[in-house]
């Protein structure tokens, strides 16, 4: 019996010592990088839609008399952050809801790039229900982070609201 319990105990002992030197083996390996895969299957395409050129185009007038510049396509993360105090996963969890989200347009100071005004081109993709959805999640985000967002369907109107919120700013 005695026989048997030393036994365990050497090979558990083993065990050990395989698993400690495999583990001091690997921690020195450099990482070794992913294989450069055998196709580029890429293109370039344009950055804005037809509508959204267009929209740009009208924008661009309306933002050269307010002294404005324009930027696309902008990452969310990049305009709004998370509160620091936040334990460390709940700070991750609500990042990752913004990563991934974009607004169209964004109105910023030219000469600092302070961002001013945040633009949704509402066109009919925001009429499906996770759109609405989407659209809502990005007015709570902004109106938290007291970013302006306009949502428009055109140009109609716009130089109004962009130069009410900048006489607020």
């Amino acid at each position: 019996m005695i026989n048997l319990i030393l036994m365990m105990i050497m090979v558990f002992i083993g065990i050990a010592i395989t698993i400690l030197l495999f583990t001091l083996v690997m921690r020195g390996k450099p990482q070794q990088q992913k294989k450069m895969p055998d196709k580029f299957p890429y293109y370039r395409k344009n950055l804005l839609t037809k509508n959204e050129w267009a929209f740009f185009k009208k924008l661009k007038e309306i933002t050269d008399r307010n002294n404005l510049h324009i930027l696309s396509k902008v990452r969310l993360i990049d305009l709004v952050d998370v509160n620091d105090n936040l334990p460390y996963k709940e700070k991750m969890s609500y990042k990752a809801r913004i990563i991934q989200k974009h607004i169209d347009f964004v109105l910023v100071n030219p000469d600092s790039f302070k961002v001013y005004i945040a633009i949704e081109l509402d066109d009919s993709s925001h009429n499906t229900k996770e759109r609405k959805e989407r659209d809502e999640f990005l007015d709570k985000v902004c109106e938290n982070a007291k970013l302006p967002l306009i949502h428009c369907r055109s140009t109609e109107g716009i130089e109004d609201k962009i130069v009410t919120i900048m006489k607020n700013i």
